[in-house]
């Protein structure tokens, strides 16, 4: 099935998109996410193939929730059961940017597992805090317990405050 623009999708994929911003969480700790907040997802074009079990949003994919933003150039949910409410998977690529007020995640590609709340970061990525940036060949981020595994060659400038006296 091919579905553009707005109508019933819209709200069966309410759930998607939820699950969708629970993936980007690790930059909004914290988060609470109710049916009765407004999510936004624009794309080019959506695509739901339900006997592969997956959804795909392609071209300019801008994800809004509160403070956040997800930018990419492709988001595929994996789902189980055919169910956009059965999403075990998510992968964001080209110039993938996760943005929370001052932070910042940036990565040619971002792959999420819903059950176990893991989520790397490959090609290029970094995280970016004002002036702070660690980079890496591969970070890792798990949502559940708060922390980042950097593999491969890691990088970090780090800017510390100035003393006044």
């Amino acid at each position: 099935m091919d579905y553009r623009g707005s109508g019933p999708v819209m709200g069966r994929l309410t759930v998607v998109l939820i699950l969708v911003l629970s993936l980007a969480g690790f930059l909004i700790p914290g988060i609470a996410v109710s049916s009765e907040q407004e999510i936004t997802v624009r794309s080019d074009s959506l695509r739901i193939e339900e006997i592969k079990g997956e959804i795909r949003f392609v071209g300019n994919v801008v994800l809004n929730y509160q403070n956040a933003v997800l930018t990419c150039n492709t988001l595929v949910l994996l789902t189980e059961n055919s169910s956009p409410s059965g999403v075990k998977r998510g992968i964001a690529e080209g110039n993938v940017v996760i943005t929370h007020l001052e932070d910042r995640a940036e990565a040619d590609r971002a792959e999420f597992d819903v059950a176990s709340g893991q989520v790397d970061l490959t090609g290029s990525p970094k995280l970016i805090r004002d002036r702070n940036i660690i980079s890496a060949t591969k970070i890792t981020y798990f949502l559940d317990s708060g922390i980042a595994n950097f593999d491969g060659t890691v990088e970090a400038t780090i800017i510390t405050p100035e003393e006044t006296e």
